[in-house]
């Protein structure tokens, strides 16, 4: 307050006047504004004085600076305290990057402030995806789900088969996680957090990978064994399950391996056997699902092959070749029949008037029978 006289020529003095100067203090902004803010995000600043200080009413805001990384247009000019709390920046850059504002705080009488620098941390901009190592599988087999992660690290990620949900906690960017599903899959993820900023998630994390479950083929040999004459064809009876065409690789126990191609799913493989016993069994199946999958064999078959039996029909005591007797009218006369192979046997004759006389059920290697021909006859 000042006292003013004003002082004539004279000598007079005037009255005594006051002057009073009011000065007001002005505002100042509290240093605690600078923030870290996660990518895509608002920086929910709000503009406040330091505790003490008279209040501002309006806030004066440059930019000091914007990293280049850094997109995003910032709020400028004079305003209110919740003037920039809704600047979105996007860091494209591996590390955390800044916006600088200048901002001088105003009081209500239009005081001005000093300048104070509000930092705006943007954390890099977060990505999350899912891939598999192997994909397409086998059934039985396993592969690794890889979570590929961009981000400061470690991550809380939670993701989904589907059915049920599977947590992981601080894992880093590439973690594996082995699988082993049973029918075709797709795994995706539910949320991805980065510990190491303020609770950053990224944008987009629709990210899933489909795991395909390729059923294993099989193939079924009909088991049976068969009996049949040397020279004589067998069938061996397959089904096949799985998508054709397959690749059957079977065997006999006389070191025989075979291999077909099948473009069906039940087929009849042909062999003529070799005299004795055979067995034929299967080894392997696969079909064209990529990757080949060896399925499920089962079954064999053996066939037992017998030499063709000989019958030999002689008179006289004869071993070989054609034989003859003389007999008188009347007289009886034996006819033997010497036979190979397994009993019983079943044999036909035949006279040379064309009749036919069949005997079942021999046991024996040598039969006899007796004849009484009424003339000269042949018997074949």
């Amino acid at each position: 307050v000042y006292r003013v006289m004003a002082e004539g020529i004279s000598g007079c003095n005037s009255d005594p006047v006051d002057i009073t100067i009011t000065i007001n203090p002005e505002p100042v902004l509290d240093p605690l504004l600078s923030t870290t803010v996660c990518s895509g995000e608002p920086t929910n600043i709000l503009f406040q004085t330091l505790p003490g200080s008279v209040a501002a009413s309006t806030y004066q805001v440059s930019i000091n600076s914007q990293h280049p990384d850094i997109s995003g247009i910032p709020t400028t000019g004079i305003g209110l305290n919740n003037m920039i709390m809704n600047d979105v920046f996007t860091n494209t850059s591996p590390a955390q990057e800044y916006v600088v504002y200048d901002v001088f705080p105003t009081s209500s009488v239009g005081c001005v402030g000093d300048v104070d620098q509000v930092y705006v941390s943007v954390v890099p901009e977060m990505t999350a995806s899912i891939s598999a190592s192997i994909n397409p599988i086998c059934i039985g087999d396993n592969t690794d789900l890889q979570f590929n992660l961009v981000g400061a690290g470690p991550f809380d990620v939670i993701y989904t088969d589907g059915v049920n949900n599977f947590t992981l906690t601080d894992i880093n960017d590439g973690h594996l996680v082995t699988v082993t599903p049973d029918i075709t899959t797709t795994y995706s993820l539910v949320s991805v957090f980065d510990n190491n900023s303020p609770g950053c998630s990224p944008a987009d994390i629709s990210s899933e990978v489909e795991i395909i479950v390729n059923q294993l083929p099989t193939a079924t040999l009909l088991t049976d064994t068969v009996f049949v004459c040397e020279g004589s064809e067998i069938d061996l009876g397959i089904s096949l399950s799985g998508d054709a065409p397959y690749e059957l690789t079977y065997e006999d126990d006389l070191g025989n391996v075979y291999v077909e191609i099948i473009y069906q799913d039940d087929i009849i493989l042909n062999h003529i056997p070799t005299l004795g016993s055979t067995t034929y069994s299967l080894i392997s199946i696969t079909d064209s699902n990529t990757p080949v999958c060896f399925g499920n064999v089962s079954g064999s078959l053996t066939a037992v092959v017998d030499e063709p039996p000989t019958a030999y029909i002689s008179v006289g005591g004869a071993t070989s070749g054609n034989s003859s007797v003389e007999i008188c009218r009347g007289e009886m006369v034996d006819v033997t029949f010497t036979l190979t192979g397994t009993s019983p046997w079943s044999i036909d004759y035949q006279d040379d008037f064309g009749a036919v006389t069949t005997i079942d059920n021999i046991t024996s290697s040598t039969h006899v029978i007796s004849v009484m021909p009424s003339e000269t006859i042949r018997y074949t």
